[in-house]
């Protein structure tokens, strides 16, 4: 089994507070990675994290809001309560 196929199936056994979780972890990665761009290189880096946030952000969105536009039973589904 390779390295993706192992991250999948471990992802498939995270909740959405562990996700949560993971996310805020990286998001601080990123705050410490972005302190020590020197600062003449900082707009260039501004620039590539943006269009890679976009994108990225673009590829988990689309199917996400494709997925509730086309739920039969939208109305219908009770508030999801995140207990922990």
């Amino acid at each position: 089994m390779n390295v993706i196929e192992r991250g999948n199936d471990y992802i498939k056994t995270m909740d959405a507070w562990d996700i949560g979780l993971l996310k805020t972890a990286l998001f601080s990665l990123g705050v410490l990675v972005g302190m020590s761009v020197k600062r003449e290189d900082k707009k260039k880096v501004a620039i590539v994290a943006g269009v890679s946030y976009g994108l990225t952000l673009a590829a988990v969105m689309v199917p996400f809001v494709k997925h509730f536009v086309s739920s039969d039973d939208a109305e219908e589904t009770e508030p999801i309560i995140l207990e922990r």
